[in-house]
């Protein structure tokens, strides 16, 4: 999958559509640590993971059913472990559950830096020792609210990121 994601052309992508959205949060987070990122390398510098593993191939790529969900949360958790990200952003309702789940207990403060309490971030203790600074995002597919992060927590993020990773 890794190989497929380097080798994807992002200028063909729709710029409002999920794929080039995730890439364009993944720049703005990362674009203050070094001058040489752009929404074409930035790829390099995330990598995707999913709490629904198979596709249902559902008509216009709609979500898969609340089971596939379920089966699949047993390896998220590794998965992370094994990523040990420092920035961890889910993206919905059912990864925002998953991370929950899986990482219950593990998960310390919360912030919500907004009138609208749309931008929020918690630290996560991935691994011992080893905290992630979580960003639970809206799915890009639920425009109403995410188009509000967008306009009124994208920076905040960026702050909270310069701020983690400078400790």
């Amino acid at each position: 999958m890794r190989e497929t994601e380097l080798k994807r052309d992002l200028s063909k992508c729709n710029k409002g559509r999920h794929w080039y959205k995730t890439h364009e949060l993944a720049l703005k987070l990362l674009e203050q640590f070094s001058e040489n990122l752009s929404i074409y390398n930035i790829i390099r510098y995330f990598a995707h993971t999913n709490s629904a593993k198979c596709c249902m191939n559902k008509k216009g790529s709609r979500m898969a059913e609340k089971r596939l969900f379920i089966n699949c949360r047993e390896y998220l958790q590794g998965e992370i472990k094994i990523l040990q990200p420092d920035i961890l952003v889910t993206q919905g309702a059912k990864a925002r559950e998953a991370i929950e789940e899986v990482f219950a207990g593990r998960i310390k403060g919360y912030e919500s830096l907004n009138i609208l309490d749309l931008c929020k971030f918690k630290v996560v203790e991935i691994v011992d020792r080893h905290n992630s600074l979580w960003i639970p995002t809206d799915h890009p597919s639920y425009f109403k609210r995410f188009w509000k992060q967008y306009d009124n927590c994208w920076s905040i993020y960026e702050g909270a990121v310069g701020k983690f990773m400078n400790k």
